[in-house]
């Protein structure tokens, strides 16, 4: 380095507290990215031998990971910057095939201004050296908090895409040498089962399941890896041999969570065995954790026990296969994350395993049997090849709520200058989450506002379904791409209110009869925020897709008898919306229809249909079994 580290570190330390005391001090971010300048000019200056033993040690680490920690990456590249970023990615391509070229220079250097996919990086373009591979890897598996250009959702998709499928074929091509499988397994694999999140890939316009079943395939060879030869012996491998059945009386059903806690997830797994005929089904419920709320204590009550699985996955598999499981339904998210559910979804742990919506795309898994879906929430075109499980179908939207003790009849009053909104405005309010809020997204909302004189959006996008850790500047960045977008078209800057976190169900319920129109996502379009907005009987606008994430609420709608507030584009959203925001008389007319066809059986609130339906779909899934030998052939 050509310059002091410890006084470069302490100034970097001064400027960093004041730019997290408001990022809008112009000054304070000036003098953050030229120390950023400086830090990339001198790692691009060092000798790399230097650069991998002492980048992550010392002060130069501190100094690279406090600049890459700060939200400055969140901020707009300048003129200049993206230049910098436009020649460094330029010599990283011409350097690849170059064994002159300081890729690792390069890379530390970019590092502190883009993500990795907006850079043409794979795991094999250099040799990581052990004291910093973590760090490359979890750079280059990084969750992208937000999308800044629309482009950037699919540029996203192609590097990760091109990640795995490159890491899939070293790995199970037997040309390799085992040296390099293994190297590549203890590197690159085990390491990108912790990092890696699905959750960006939704918001592409792709099926998803080339990546998922890769992605799965990978965490099943580090099981394999993981257990060896000794631990099969104990019964701890992927794969298991169920008993022959025993004709007991009753099928026996397994509902594995990650936790029955007030969340989204646990109100849509509820139905599909609330109201299962106790005769014909034995209910087993698994969580992780068991805290004993409310919800839990109801969801146990409708069950034959609740059962605790330890955090030890040899225990986990022990007791569920030790119960001779029929059916497993498993209502956690596999897809998203690398949970302690999800490694256990790869294991063969019932004579059938299916899962719902709550993954809202394939699992990918060789173990999972069954997915099941509402015929309203698929394509009309050959929906079964976007799956590697056999795609089970039930009539309807396949979608359903029940809030157990959270949907009692407790209500609040919440008035308009509570939460800031004026009393004459025509309110639009979305409560989808943050992550969905894409460019287009928030371009197309700030056109309606516009288009609607006296009008004003609400958002309240931090709900805690997607996570609980919400980065401190996520808030204030969304205000100021909110309010840009809002300025391109003459909009003010006060006619957007963002609120708080809202956990209470009642609260939210209460905030969003004070408004006028909801405008869901798109392309990822909303199941518990619309099912929110219906249930305050206000009139929602959506859009349909090509994929069951993208037509979960269209289905909602579809099945509730109002097909005209789904949008088939942008222009016939905005056009729809925009409609409803100048029509009074309209808004009350379907205030009226929402309200009357919530009365009516078979919608996405009538839990004891859905249980029926599911009761059913098991008694078919196990009759299959026991007639073919094999789950859901």
């Amino acid at each position: 380095m050509h310059f002091d580290v410890a006084d470069f570190l302490v100034h970097l330390d001064a400027c960093v507290e004041r730019y997290a005391r408001n990022k809008l001090d112009t000054d304070a971010l000036n003098e953050l990215r030229n120390l950023r300048r400086n830090l990339a000019q001198a790692l691009l200056q060092s000798d790399p031998r230097d650069l991998n033993e002492r980048l992550y040690a010392g002060p130069v680490g501190q100094a690279h990971r406090l600049l890459r920690n700060c939200g400055l990456q969140d901020e707009p590249l300048t003129a200049e910057e993206r230049a910098f970023v436009d020649q460094s990615v330029r010599e990283l391509v011409h350097g690849l095939d170059d064994p002159g070229v300081r890729i690792l220079n390069l890379v530390s250097a970019c590092m502190l201004y883009v993500g990795a996919y907006q850079i043409p990086l794979k795991p094999g373009h250099f040799r990581m050296p052990k004291q910093i591979a973590w760090t490359l890897l979890t750079y280059m598996f990084a969750y992208p908090w937000e999308f800044r250009q629309q482009e950037h959702v699919e540029h996203y998709y192609s590097y990760i895409s091109d990640m795995l499928r490159w890491l899939h074929d070293r790995l199970f091509d037997a040309k390799n040498s085992a040296e390099e499988r293994a190297r590549l397994f203890s590197d690159v694999a085990a390491p990108l089962t912790s990092i890696f999140s699905c959750n960006p890939l939704y918001f592409s316009n792709h099926a998803l399941k080339d990546e998922c079943r890769r992605r799965a395939d990978i965490m099943e060879h580090v099981c394999r890896f993981m257990y060896g030869t000794t631990h099969r012996h104990m019964g701890l491998s992927v794969d298991h041999v169920c008993k022959p059945h025993s004709g007991r009386s009753r099928i026996r059903i397994g509902i594995l969570v990650h936790q029955f806690k007030p969340t989204s997830e646990t109100f849509a797994t509820l139905p599909v065995f609330e109201h299962l005929d106790r005769d014909r089904f034995e209910i087993i419920l698994y969580a992780i954790k068991v805290s004993g709320g409310p919800v839990e204590r109801y969801c146990a009550s409708r069950a034959d026990r609740l059962v605790e699985i330890s955090t030890r996955i040899d225990q986990q598999l022990r007791i569920i296969r030790g119960d001779d499981l029929d059916v497993l339904f498993i209502g956690t998210n596999v897809v998203a994350f690398s949970s302690p559910v999800t490694w256990l979804a790869l294991h063969r742990l019932a004579r059938v395993q299916a899962t719902s919506i709550c993954s809202p795309t394939t699992t990918g898994m060789r173990n999972m049997d069954g997915y099941i879906a509402g015929e309203l929430a698929l394509p009309a075109d050959d929906p079964q090849r976007d799956y590697t499980e056999r795609l089970v179908t039930v009539p309807g939207s396949g979608i359903c709520f029940s809030y157990g003790p959270s949907g009692s009849s407790e209500t609040l009053t919440v008035e308009r200058r509570q939460v800031g909104i004026p009393e004459q405005a025509v309110v639009y309010i979305c409560g989808a989450n943050f992550f969905k809020l894409l460019p287009q997204v928030r371009e197309l909302y700030a056109r309606i506002i516009a288009g609607v004189p006296g009008s004003v959006l609400v958002m309240y996008p931090f709900n805690p379904n997607w996570t609980d850790a919400y980065p401190p500047s996520t808030a204030q960045a969304l205000t100021v791409e909110m309010q840009a977008s809002f300025a391109r078209h003459g909009v003010e800057p006060e006619r957007l209110i963002i609120l708080q976190p809202r956990e209470n169900f009642a609260e939210i319920q209460a905030i969003l009869r004070q408004a006028d129109v909801y405008l869901d996502s798109f392309p990822y379009s909303g199941a518990t925020s619309i099912a929110d907005a219906l249930q305050a009987h206000l009139p929602p606008v959506v859009m349909d897709g090509r994929y069951l994430r993208f037509r979960q609420a269209a289905a909602v709608l579809r099945e509730l008898g109002l097909p005209e507030l789904v949008a088939a584009g942008e222009t016939e959203y905005l056009n729809l919306a925009i409609r409803l925001g100048s029509d009074r008389q309209h808004r009350a007319q379907l205030v009226e229809r929402i309200r009357a066809n919530l009365a009516k059986p078979g919608n996405f609130l009538d839990s004891r249909a859905f249980s029926q339906q599911m009761g059913r779909v098991f008694e078919e899934m196990l009759d299959e079994y026991l007639v073919t030998g094999s789950p859901c052939v």
